[in-house]
C-alpha cells in the first residue's frame, strides 16, 4: 500500500470528518483537496446531491459540511435547516460570483461562513480550525500523559516525543474507542 493510501485510510477511520456537497465536476481538484486534507488529519467525503448528502450526513456525523447552493436534490437552504437540527456542524456554503445572492439564503439557514471555489485547502483548514467544532481539536488528542497531534504524526508522553510509531499502531492510539474508558 502507498503512503498516500496509508494517510487517507488513517484520516478516514481517525481523523475528522469533512462532506462537501457539491456537483462540480473537477476529478483534479476533488483530489487535490482530499490529500491536501488527508495530510491534516481530515478525511473528505464528496456527494453531488444533497439527497447523497443527507444520506452521508447520518451516516458519517461529520465534523463540518460544504454545500453548494445549486447542488441538486432536496434545497440547499432545506438541506443546511435539516442537518443542523440533527447535529451542530459547522455549516461552509460554496461561492462562486453567479451564487452570491442564493449564498444569503444558506447564511440564513445556518451557513456560518463562505469558501470560493475552486477549493484551497489552507483556506477551508483556516476556516475549519477556527470553527465553533474545531476539526484542529480532532487532530489533537490528550488522554493523561499521551499527547497525539494528528497533524504531525507526532506522540509524547509525559511531554516528550517518543520514535515514530507505525502508521497501525498510530491509527490505534487515535481510533476513537481509546479514548474511552472500558465500560464496567
Amino acid at each position: 500500500m502507498t503512503a498516500r493510501a496509508y494517510l487517507h485510510r488513517w484520516a478516514e477511520t481517525a481523523g475528522a470528518q469533512l462532506l462537501v456537497v457539491d456537483p462540480w465536476d473537477d476529478r483534479a481538484g476533488r483530489v487535490d483537496l482530499a490529500d491536501a486534507m488527508a495530510g491534516r488529519g481530515v478525511h473528505v467525503t464528496w456527494v453531488g446531491s444533497t439527497v447523497d448528502g443527507l444520506i452521508e450526513f447520518g451516516r458519517l456525523d461529520p465534523d463540518a459540511v460544504v454545500v453548494a447552493p445549486e447542488a441538486p436534490g432536496v434545497s440547499a437552504p432545506d438541506f443546511v435547516t435539516a442537518i443542523r437540527r440533527h447535529g451542530s456542524p459547522y455549516v461552509v456554503a460554496a461561492l462562486e460570483e453567479v451564487d452570491a445572492a442564493e449564498v444569503g439564503s444558506l447564511m440564513l439557514a445556518g451557513a456560518s461562513a463562505v469558501v470560493a471555489r475552486p477549493y484551497s485547502a489552507d483556506h477551508l483548514w483556516d476556516l475549519l480550525s477556527h470553527s465553533p467544532r474545531s476539526l484542529e481539536e480532532r487532530a489533537h488528542l490528550v488522554v493523561g500523559p499521551i499527547e497525539l497531534d494528528a497533524a504531525s504524526y507526532r506522540v509524547l508522553i509525559d511531554g516528550e516525543r517518543i520514535g515514530d510509531l507505525p502508521l497501525k499502531e498510530f491509527e490505534l492510539l487515535r481510533a476513537p474507542h481509546a479514548a474511552r474508558p472500558p465500560a464496567s
